[in-house]
């Protein structure tokens, strides 16, 4: 392994920090994410871009630069964000490996940017939690704000994250209570952002980028609070599926072994098993390795893989690995950060892990800015974690985490 280039010379991360730049690039090209073409400098990346044009979001952050490096002429170069996979896959070192030998970003409860707010249940879990006081004091609008604080782990919409380079969602669902018909993404709460739009929209991407390859994984939404929403069947899952995704992009677990550069397509995995269609098996031990402490979750992650532990934990025939770079809140968790953000409802505290650490503990996209930066250090320091990386499963997803999780591929394989 040969970690001597620098691929990217503006790729954000933690760690051997050798002097810093603010970048905002705003780039538009057929709605998708590309970076501008500069000069060349045979680097992996040519730049990073951080617009597009559902929302025109422009991001600013600071970068390191690893200007001490040398450069390695082989190295694939990736121009655009909505093609990564497809780039990648135009290198001879790149084109013969198979789909869980390189690193995947993606994003938890993928495209959930709100909720809508079941005020019963809402009031159900207050009280469970001893801040009925505040419920019953504050306003509708800001015990929304609340609960969304705590459940709703992004920004942008499952289109955005796949223009941003994501290529694993994780779409949890549930049907309305009232329309069976309705099946929308949810977390313990409802959306109204629709199952088979969803869908739709990933098939239409993959029409502008045939070479790209997508997991959807489609659990039926559970959380110990309670959910708003039925389960769905798996045959309407079924039928969504087909109704909206073309069957020429449907992959089945016969194509894990094939190399990534003989297809592309969607996977799907975690719907039930008598589906009628073929799913991958994904291993992932959040089971072992979630936590509602930042640091401790990326800990845990480290332990799991170096100590081989994910080698003793089911399901021993298994197609991809998966980590869960993620809090997931404790009773106390939530109730500190719901007080919290109850104190400084008329003066909000700027949701940061250097400015208000004591908002991190179960605010999903706050906490979130503390462990991905944590989790990319740890791999960037471990050969084991770096070689075995599979898929990465983040909340607050986009172009800056994205692009860490591709940069693992070029430090595993270059």
């Amino acid at each position: 392994m040969l970690r001597k280039f620098s691929f990217l010379t503006t790729l954000t991360t933690i760690g051997i920090i050798q002097s810093s730049l603010a970048l905002s690039t705003q780039l538009q090209q057929n709605g998708d994410f590309f970076l501008p073409n500069q000069e060349s400098t045979q680097n992996g990346f040519l730049q990073i871009e951080s617009s597009q044009k559902v929302t025109q979001v422009s991001d600013s952050w600071s970068a390191t630069r690893r200007s001490s490096l040398s450069v390695s002429d082989d190295v694939p170069q990736i121009v655009s964000l909505s093609s990564w996979m497809t780039d990648l896959k135009k290198n001879p070192k790149i084109s013969q490996l198979k789909i869980n030998q390189i690193t995947i970003p993606g994003a938890h409860h993928a495209g959930l940017t709100y909720l809508l707010p079941f005020f019963e249940l809402i009031e159900a879990i207050f009280g469970k939690l001893g801040l009925k006081d505040i419920y019953d004091s504050k306003p509708k609008e800001f015990i929304s704000y609340l609960i969304n604080s705590i459940l709703v782990p992004h920004v942008y919409s499952v289109e955005e994250i796949l223009q941003q380079g994501g290529r694993y969602l994780d779409l949890r669902i549930s049907q309305d209570l009232d329309d069976p018909n309705e099946i929308y993404l949810s977390h313990c709460f409802l959306s109204k952002i629709r199952l088979n739009d969803s869908l739709a929209i990933v098939n239409k991407f993959l029409q502008a980028n045939p070479g790209e390859i997508i997991i959807l994984d489609i659990p039926v939404d559970y959380d110990p609070f309670g959910t708003v929403g039925n389960p769905v069947p798996h045959q309407e899952i079924d039928a969504q599926i087909r109704q909206n995704i073309d069957s020429k992009f449907i992959l089945t677990r016969d194509n894990i072994s094939q190399p990534i550069s003989t297809y592309g397509g969607v996977y799907f995995t975690n719907f039930e098993q008598n589906s009628t269609l073929s799913q991958i098996k994904i291993k992932a031990g959040w089971a072992i390795t979630q936590d509602a402490d930042p640091q401790q979750v990326v800990k845990n992650i480290k332990n799991y893989y170096e100590s081989d532990q994910y080698l003793k934990q089911d399901p021993i025939d298994f197609d991809m690995l998966k980590c869960d770079p993620y809090v997931t809140a404790s009773t106390d968790s939530a109730i500190e950060t719901l007080v919290y953000e109850t104190l400084f409802e008329s003066q909000p505290l700027p949701l940061d892990p250097l400015i208000s650490s004591k908002v991190i503990p179960a605010n999903l996209k706050s906490s979130a800015k503390l462990s991905n930066p944590l989790f990319y250090d740890t791999v960037y320091r471990s050969d084991k974690l770096l070689n075995i990386v599979n898929i990465v499963e983040m909340d607050l997803f986009d172009a800056e985490n994205a692009i860490r999780a591709i940069e693992l591929n070029f430090y595993r394989y270059f």
